[in-house]
């Protein structure tokens, strides 16, 4: 099975996903922004903006709202991927805009 011309491949692991296919758009890192409700946050990550944090953290938070018992830790379980996701864009949140300075 293959992603359609046009799908938008978000990062979500370092190293990051090779940019192969010219037919399809690529994130620019593999971090989420937090969401508007989060308090508390008075620092960055590393070399993130203020209230960007590594996709890693961010899936820590997510797997902890949820109750997860799986994680990704090596090999991922694809078929989790979107729940995982859901569950990021139910709490409140989202990919990073364009504009942030990601390294």
């Amino acid at each position: 099975m293959w992603a359609p011309s046009g799908t938008h491949f978000y990062q979500f692991t370092l190293p990051k996903i090779i940019e192969f296919r010219k037919n399809c758009k690529y994130g620019d890192s593999s971090a989420l922004k937090l969401p508007d409700t989060a308090k508390g946050v008075n620092s960055c990550e590393y070399t993130m903006p203020r209230r960007v944090v590594h996709a890693c953290h961010a899936g820590g938070v997510i797997h902890a709202l949820e109750g997860y018992e799986h994680h990704e830790v090596g090999a991922i379980d694809v078929d989790r991927l979107d729940t995982v996701w859901d569950a990021a864009m139910k709490h409140g949140f989202r990919p990073p805009s364009r504009s942030s300075k990601i390294h």
